[in-house]
């Protein structure tokens, strides 16, 4: 699979229940750091390793990870299940209820 040089690779964590919607500018930045992070990894193959790796069990005041994304580029994400396997591809991570400054 190949990247896209313009986007940037991304690991989101899924958890239940998700985070709240709602929340101010400074919230919704605070939360998207800690929802995920950017493989460290220049092999694509490698992300979802480095994503087991580093998969928390719970996200505090947040809930329990139960998944995560990979997204490779613009149009390319895999949804994958806590123990790694994957489940559902997508052409683009889903919007994220909590991104959204509307309740």
């Amino acid at each position: 699979m190949q990247t896209n040089p313009f986007v940037e690779p991304r690991v989101v964590w899924i958890t239940d229940p998700e985070p709240p919607s709602g929340l101010t500018y400074w919230g919704r930045y605070v939360l998207f750091l800690r929802m995920g992070f950017r493989p460290a990894s220049m092999n694509p193959a490698d992300w979802c390793e480095e994503a087991l790796a580093k998969r928390p069990d719970a996200l505090e005041r947040i809930g329990k990870v139960v998944g995560f994304w990979i997204r490779y580029g613009w149009c390319c994400a895999v949804r994958f299940d806590v123990d790694g396997n994957p489940k559902e591809t997508t052409r683009g991570i889903p919007p994220l209820k909590w991104l959204s400054p509307k309740p």
